[in-house]
C-alpha cells in the first residue's frame, strides 16, 4: 500500500484545482526485486527492482531478436529484460501478498556506437565539484575480477548515456563513476583508474558532426548542452532509437518519413521533423489568478526563446482552454459594456425622441448592470467568459422592462382636469398612471414568463448551470423589472419630459382633432336618421 494525499479541491480550502502532494508514504510496501542471475543469455544480470528494465550487451543479436540480422559496423548489440510481477501461489518471497518478481524473456536489438575508450591512466580522477556525474555503480558483489567490473562500468556508460566523457574506477572500493563532463584533477597516492574518450565519433557520425567535433564527444554540444545544428539529427535519431530513452516519445514526433526510425544503418541521414509535441505537468494552481500568471509567463518564455527564432510553439491543453479567457476578461467586458451603453443611448434617442427620457432609460440599464455585477460577488461567482456574456445579454433581456414603459410614457398626455386619486397631481404623475394602466401588466407578465422559461435549469445536476445560468438570470430579471417598472416610472413622473402626443394641448392640432370628432358624431347621427 502506497499513500499519497490529494490536496485542495474543497470550498473551505480556497483551492479550486486539487493536486497531488509531493510526499509518498511507502513504508507499508514490500519492495520486490528480480534476483541477480549469472550467465543467462550470456550476461550477468544484477538484482533489479520490479517495474524496471535491465539492459546489457548481447552476445548474438541474431539469435535473441526477431530481426534476424547481425548488427552493422559501429553499432553495439544489446539485450534487455523487464522485471515484472506474476501471481505466486506459494506466497513467494515471504511477503504473503501472492505476488513475486519475475524476469521477462530477453529482447535483443542494435544501437549505434559512438564511444571509443582510450587507454587507462593512474592517479587521475574527475573533480566531482566541477564535473557532471551520470551514475555510480558498486561492482564488488557482482563481479569477481576488476576486468569484468570495469567492462560492466563501460557498458553502463554506453547504455545510460547519450555522451559519456570519462569513467573513474576505485580499485579499493570497486565502485565506478561515469561522467558526461569531467574536470580532470590529479590525486597521487589514490588507487584510481581513469578512462576517457579520446577518439572522434565513428565514421558515419563523424561525417555529419566533424565540423564542430574534435577530441571529445561533448564538443558536438554548445555550452548550454544543445547539439550543434550539424549534429542535431544524429543525437535525436540516437535518442529515438534508444528503448530506455526516447523510444517512448516517438508518438510525440511527426516525421517526414517515420520509417527512418527502423533503419539502423542510415536512418539518421534522412531524419526530418514536421512537428513535435511535449507535455508539462502543472500542479498547485490554487486559483485563476495563479493560472493566468503562469500562462502569461509561459507565453513570454516561448515567444522569447522559440517563436522569435522562427521555431513556432503552440501552447494548448486543459489549463489553457479554461484559464486563457481570464487574461483580458476585464478589458473585454468593460469595452463591450461601453459599446452597449452607446447602443442603448442611440436606440433611446431614436424611439423616445426626447434626450431626457433616453437618459433615464440608460441610467436604468446601467443601474441593472452595476447591481448584477455586485450580486455575483455575494453569490460567490467568478468573472469568466460565460458570466461576462450573460451580463451583456442582461442588457438586452432587461431592456424590454424599461423601453416599453418609457415609450408608453412619451406617448401619454396629461389633462389637468383628469382625476387620478392624488390631490394636486403633477402632469407627470397623471401621464405615468395612464402609462402603467396600459403596460405595467404586460411588462410584469414578460418577467414572469421569462422566469418560467429558465426555471427548468434549477433542476440541473450540474452546479455550474445552476449558478451561472439560473441564479444569474433570476437576478437579472428581478433587478431589471424593479429598475424598469418601479424606479424608472418614479423618475420619469418627476422629470416629466415633454410628450410628443398633443391630444390635450390647446393647439390647432388639438382643435382640428376635436373638429374631426364632432364631424364624426354628426355623420353618425345623419346615418341614424
Amino acid at each position: 500500500m502506497r499513500t499519497r494525499k490529494c490536496v485542495g479541491g474543497k470550498a473551505n480550502t480556497k483551492v479550486l484545482v486539487p493536486y497531488w502532494s509531493d510526499d509518498i508514504d511507502d513504508s507499508g510496501c514490500a519492495h520486490l526485486y528480480c534476483d541477480a542471475e549469472k550467465d543467462v543469455y550470456g550476461q550477468t544480470w544484477g538484482a533489479t527492482p520490479v517495474g524496471n528494465v535491465a539492459t546489457w550487451f548481447s552476445k548474438d543479436v541474431s539469435k535473441n531478436s526477431s530481426s534476424q540480422f547481425p548488427c552493422m559496423t559501429f553499432t553495439y548489440e544489446f539485450n534487455s529484460r523487464y522485471c515484472g510481477l506474476e501471481n505466486d501461489t506459494t506466497n513467494g518471497n515471504g511477503n504473503g501478498n501472492g505476488m513475486k518478481a519475475k524476469w521477462s524473456n530477453s529482447f535483443a536489438y542494435c544501437k549505434p556506437s559512438y564511444l571509443q575508450w582510450g587507454s587507462s591512466t593512474k592517479d587521475q580522477t574527475c573533480d566531482k565539484t566541477n564535473s557532471s556525474m551520470l551514475f555510480e555503480l558498486a561492482t564488488a558483489s557482482m563481479y569477481s575480477s576488476d576486468e569484468d567490473a570495469i567492462s560492466a562500468c563501460k557498458n553502463k556508460c554506453l547504455i545510460d548515456s547519450i555522451h559519456c566523457h570519462a569513467l573513474v574506477f576505485n580499485n579499493n572500493t570497486k565502485v565506478c563513476y561515469g561522467f558526461d563532463w569531467c574536470s580532470v584533477k590529479k590525486e597521487k597516492g589514490q588507487n584510481w583508474t581513469f578512462y576517457y574518450v579520446p577518439a572522434a565519433f565513428p565514421e558515419w557520425m563523424a561525417s555529419v558532426c566533424a565540423t564542430y567535433y574534435s577530441w571529445y564527444p561533448s564538443k558536438a554540444l554548445n555550452d548550454r548542452g544543445i547539439p550543434y545544428p550539424s549534429c542535431f539529427n544524429v543525437f535525436l535519431w540516437e535518442y529515438l532509437m534508444d528503448p530506455k530513452g526516447g523510444a517512448t516519445s516517438v508518438p510525440n514526433f511527426r516525421l517526414q518519413n517515420q520509417n527512418v526510425l527502423y533503419n539502423p544503418y542510415s536512418g539518421y541521414l534522412n531524419l526530418k521533423i514536421r512537428s513535435t509535441s511535449n507535455s508539462l505537468l502543472v500542479q498547485k494552481i490554487a486559483d485563476d489568478a495563479v493560472a493566468v500568471k503562469f500562462i502569461v509567463a509561459l507565453r513570454d518564455f516561448v515567444d522569447t526563446h522559440f517563436n522569435d527564432n522562427e521555431l513556432w510553439v503552440a501552447l494548448h491543453g486543459l489549463l489553457f482552454d479554461l484559464d486563457t479567457q481570464y487574461i483580458h476578461i476585464t478589458r473585454y467586458f468593460v469595452t463591450n459594456v461601453l459599446l452597449l451603453i452607446i447602443a442603448v443611448m442611440l436606440a433611446g434617442l431614436l424611439f423616445l425622441i426626447h434626450p431626457l427620457a433616453a437618459f433615464v432609460m440608460l441610467f436604468t440599464e446601467i443601474a441593472t448592470i452595476i447591481e448584477v455585477y455586485g450580486f455575483i460577488d455575494w453569490a460567490d461567482l467568478h468573472m469568466n467568459g460565460v458570466l461576462a456574456l450573460n451580463m451583456l445579454v442582461a442588457v438586452g433581456l432587461t431592456m424590454e422592462f424599461a423601453a416599453h414603459i418609457a415609450r408608453a410614457f412619451m406617448l401619454a398626455s396629461a389633462n389637468p382636469e383628469e382625476k387620478i386619486g392624488i390631490p394636486h397631481a403633477l402632469p407627470g404623475q397623471i401621464r405615468m398612471k395612464k402609462t402603467l394602466r396600459e403596460v405595467f401588466t404586460p411588462v410584469t407578465l414578460t418577467a414572469i414568463t421569462t422566469f418560467i422559461g429558465i426555471a427548468p435549469i434549477a433542476s440541473s445536476t450540474f452546479p455550474y448551470f445552476r449558478d451561472y445560468y439560473f441564479v444569474l438570470y433570476v437576478m437579472m430579471i428581478l433587478t431589471g423589472w424593479v429598475n424598469g417598472a418601479v424606479f424608472q416610472p418614479v423618475i420619469l413622473s418627476f422629470l416629466n419630459p415633454a410628450t410628443f402626443s398633443h391630444e390635450n394641448d390647446p393647439t390647432p392640432n388639438s382643435i382640428n382633432h376635436e373638429t374631426m370628432i364632432a364631424t364624426t358624431i354628426a355623420l353618425n347621427d345623419h346615418h341614424s336618421a
